[in-house]
């Protein structure tokens, strides 16, 4: 049975490499939180990826599956680490993801940068490969999705 990943994220350029890059061994779920996706994906999804407010005893109860949260930011004020070691689940943080975008605040007003996001998104799976036992495949499709634009050009460590 294929292992179950929660993407919260839903730009549609990460989305589509995300896909093109799924080996045997993982299903992608894609949805926005609470969504109604995102709600029938919980109950069996074994890794969620990305930002979800409310994951309280609740939240976990219904994601009894879950085996680690990753988070795309630095910051983890909104989740209730009480709740997450209740449940057993780690939740990892990126931790200097917004650094750049701190220091390019002003130019970035408007939004952030395709590189700024796609290197906040390749932090994240980095945190996961630290964390995920799995195998090569999996493994590849995971260090695949830390690429780069140039899909030959993989992350710095």
């Amino acid at each position: 049975m294929a292992a179950k990943i929660l993407f919260t994220n839903t730009s549609a350029e990460i989305v589509e490499d995300a896909r093109e890059r799924s080996p045997s061994g993982f299903e992608l779920i894609v949805a926005a939180p609470g969504s109604a996706e995102y709600v029938a994906a919980l109950p069996d999804a074994e890794y969620l990826l990305g930002n979800v407010q409310g994951m309280d005893d609740a939240f976990y109860r219904t994601a009894q599956k879950l085996r680690l949260v990753q988070l795309f930011s630095a910051g983890y004020d909104h989740v209730n680490l009480d709740a997450a070691r209740r449940a057993g689940v780690p939740v990892a943080n990126n931790g200097g993801a917004n650094s750049r975008a701190v220091a390019e605040h002003t130019p970035h007003l408007a939004g952030f940068s395709r590189e700024t996001r796609l290197k906040q998104t390749r932090n994240a799976f980095d945190n996961v490969l630290r964390v995920v036992k799995c195998t090569n495949s999996q493994r590849d499709f995971l260090a695949a999705l830390a690429m780069t634009g140039d899909r030959n050009e993989p992350l710095s460590k």
